[in-house]
């Protein structure tokens, strides 16, 4: 793992090493956006977290709750390590980014294992939906790889604390991501279809109609992110999409 400098500072520390005012002034403008997104996403996160834990209250033995706890949890405690980062002792940028790039991974693997149980049990245990779910599971921690050993992190005046990738990334984490999203909402929604055409009821119908427009969005959002964070539209900003993309 290749370790910048500035990636050791934190954010105090990188805006004492301004030369004038003028530089300090242009050095507070990334953390200040960071600052800004990293507080509106903690109130996102604690509304889902608050509903996870209701959900896991009124259901501590399903997984399903505590699937949605360990996708919305990772969230807070990153973006709290995050916040900390403005303090004058605060976490230097990679401590607060490696935080953020493994609560990632088990918020997606939490989501995914979500997604294949309900599949597997529509399907009545299907074998070849287990298979797929160990295929495509278990290569998900390979972009943590990627970051570790191809990437660096840096702290900058226009992004404040960022993630220098490989071009090739974002496409390797739209390849982990979205074929598991469309395999196994497609998978439980054949099941709902078939439903709704041998009862007929509202129920599965609005059942179907949800779960499709629900895969439709996260596919949608995995395919903007990705194009956001491959061209870099937002600069040294992109990485937070794939925070946006949580």
């Amino acid at each position: 793992m290749f370790i910048h400098p500035s990636g050791e500072l934190n954010y105090n520390e990188f805006l004492a090493q301004s030369a004038d005012l003028s530089e300090a002034r242009t050095r507070m403008s990334g953390p200040s956006i960071l600052l800004l997104f990293g507080t509106i996403s903690f109130f996102i996160f604690a509304r889902n977290f608050y509903y996870s834990i209701v959900l896991l209250y009124n259901s501590k033995r399903k997984l399903a709750g505590w699937c949605c706890f360990f996708q919305t949890f990772p969230g807070i405690v990153i973006i709290v390590i995050g916040l900390c980062g403005i303090l004058p002792n605060g976490p230097s940028c990679r401590a607060v980014l490696w935080p953020v790039a493994i609560g990632r991974i088990i918020s997606a693997d939490a989501a995914n294992v979500l997604l294949f149980t309900q599949a597997y049990r529509a399907h009545q245990r299907s074998r070849w939906l287990l298979a797929a779910a160990i295929i495509f599971i278990a290569p998900t921690p390979v972009s943590v790889w990627v970051i570790w050993n191809y990437s660096y992190i840096t702290t900058t005046a226009h992004a404040g604390c960022t993630l220098n990738y490989p071009d090739y990334l974002p496409w390797l984490k739209f390849g982990l991501d979205t074929p598991i999203n469309i395999v196994f909402s497609v998978a439980f929604l054949m099941v709902v279809v078939r439903q709704y055409r041998r009862s007929g009821t509202a129920c599965w119908a609005n059942l179907a109609r949800d779960g499709f427009v629900t895969m439709l969005l996260v596919v949608a959002s995995n395919i903007f992110c990705a194009f956001g964070v491959a061209f870099r539209i937002l600069g040294d900003l992109s990485p937070t999409l794939w925070v946006s993309d949580w």
